[in-house]
C-alpha cells in the first residue's frame, strides 16, 4: 500500500520533535511540516538590513511559485494557534542561520546551491516579517547537559517567549504603585530618581519574564541555589575574534559580522577550586533575540555539571 510508515523524514526529525513536545507541549501547540504560506501571507516584506532605512521587499513570480510548495519543519504557536516562532532543522549539513544567511558546516560531496536558495528565501521573508524564524543542526538540539535535559533551541525559544512577554508588559505602561509609590508621590520625586526607579522595575520585568518563560534560565538559578554557588566569572568569546585594539566604529562592524557567540562561565569554589563551563551558538540575527544571556546561562548549565560531577567523585 501506499502509505508511509511514519509521518517524519527521519529518526533525527522525529526526535527533535519529541524533545520539543518534553518541554513545551503542556502550554503550546507544535506543529511538524507545516506549509510555509499556512504562517506568512507575503504582504508588507521590508529588508531590515539597515534597520533605520527598512526597503520593501518584491518577490518575483519564481519565488512565490517556491514558496508556495515550501514547508517549515516544527512551528510553535499558542492555544489559539498563532504561530510564535519557527525552527528549520538542517539535519543534511548541520547548518545555521545569521539574519538571511545560511551557513552550512558540513557540506556533502556535491554542495546543493538550490539548498542554499530555498532557505535563505525563506528566512528573507520570515525576517521581513519580523518573525522570529531559525535554521539549525543537530548541535542545538543535544541536551545540554545530561542532567538538565534541555536544549540550546529550548533556550532560543525561552528567549521569544520571555521578550514577547516583557514587550506586553511593558506595553501596558508604568504604574508606580507595583513599586509601592502612589503617583502624587511618584510625581514629586526629582527626574534622575523617577529615572532610576523606572530602569530598575524595567530590569526586574525583564527578569521575570525570563524565569517565567526561559527553562534554560530558570534552572540555572534553581542550580545555583541548590548547589550554594556565590561566586562565578563571565567571560565574552566571538568567533571571528574581535581584536581588542580597534575603535569604536570598527568594533561595531565586526561585531555585527560575528558567526558565533560563545562564553565561557567560571565558578569559583573553596573547596574544588575553579570549575569552567563553555558554550557557543549561532549569531542568528533573528528580530529581537538576543544570545548573550542565553549562551551565559548555556555555559553556566554545563560548568554547574562539571562542577556536580566534582562533588560526586569526593564524596
Amino acid at each position: 500500500m501506499g502509505i508511509r510508515k511514519d509521518v517524519f523524514a527521519s529518526k533525527a526529525e522525529k526526535k527533535n520533535y519529541e524533545k520539543l513536545a518534553r518541554t513545551w507541549g503542556e502550554h503550546y501547540r507544535i506543529y511538524h511540516n507545516i506549509p510555509f504560506l499556512n504562517i506568512f501571507n507575503l504582504e508588507d516584506l521590508f529588508d531590515y538590513s539597515e534597520w533605520w532605512n527598512p526597503v520593501p521587499i518584491d518577490l518575483t513570480q519564481d519565488e512565490i511559485t517556491l514558496l508556495k510548495h515550501a514547508t517549515v519543519d516544527y512551528v510553535l504557536c499558542d492555544l489559539q494557534d498563532k504561530p510564535i516562532v519557527c525552527i528549520e532543522f538542517d539535519g543534511l549539513q548541520d547548518g545555521f542561520s545569521v539574519g538571511t544567511d545560511y551557513y552550512p558546516e558540513r557540506l556533502p560531496p556535491r554542495l546543493r546551491p538550490w539548498r542554499r536558495n530555498n532557505i535563505e528565501l525563506k528566512l528573507k521573508v520570515a525576517l521581513g516579517s519580523l518573525f522570529p524564524f531559525f535554521v539549525v543542526g543537530s548541535k542545538q538540539f543535544k541536551d545540554i547537559t545530561p542532567h538538565a535535559r534541555l536544549t540550546i533551541i529550548d533556550g532560543v525559544i525561552g528567549d521569544v517567549l520571555s521578550t514577547r512577554a516583557s514587550g506586553e508588559r511593558f506595553s501596558q505602561g508604568f504604574n508606580p504603585e507595583v513599586i509601592g509609590y502612589s503617583r502624587e508621590e511618584f510625581d514629586n520625586l526629582p527626574n534622575n530618581a523617577q529615572h532610576n526607579l523606572i530602569q530598575n522595575w524595567v530590569f526586574d520585568v525583564e527578569i521575570q519574564m525570563e524565569f517565567d518563560h526561559n527553562p534554560v534560565s530558570r534552572l540555572r538559578a534553581q542550580e545555583e541555589h541548590r548547589l550554594g554557588v556565590t561566586r562565578f566569572s563571565v567571560h565574552h568569546l566571538q568567533y571571528p575574534t574581535i581584536p581588542p585594539d580597534v575603535d569604536i566604529e570598527e568594533r561595531i562592524t565586526l561585531f555585527r559580522n560575528v558567526l558565533l557567540f560563545g562564553s565561557r562561565v567560571v565558578i569559583h569554589s573553596d573547596v574544588y577550586g575553579d570549575i569552567e563551563g563553555e558554550a557557543w551558538i549561532p549569531n542568528f540575527s533573528a528580530g529581537s533575540f538576543s544570545p548573550h544571556g542565553l549562551i551565559e546561562d548555556i555555559a553556566g548549565l554545563i560548568a554547574l555539571d562539571n562542577l556536580r560531577r566534582k562533588m560526586g567523585r569526593s564524596a
